[in-house]
């Protein structure tokens, strides 16, 4: 029988969220650079995005690094 625990399963929806992060952030920024009114808009607007998507995702793998303490 195939059992999981609770941190191996915490860790693979946290791998799950950083690959639909990452196709999400590459479908807006698809559309926001190539649709845009303004480029300059488009890309500050995507960094300001991704930045703080990074720092959620950042925020996210500590609190799973402080569950193996």
């Amino acid at each position: 029988m195939l059992t999981f625990d609770y941190l191996s399963l915490f860790r693979l929806g946290f791998f799950v969220i950083i690959f639909l992060f990452t196709i999400h952030a590459s479908i807006i920024g698809y559309h926001w650079l190539s649709y845009g009114a303004s480029k300059h808009t488009a890309l500050l607007s995507f960094s300001i995005y991704l930045l703080i998507g990074a720092l959620l995702l950042l925020t996210m793998a500590s609190s799973l690094s402080f569950m193996y303490i």
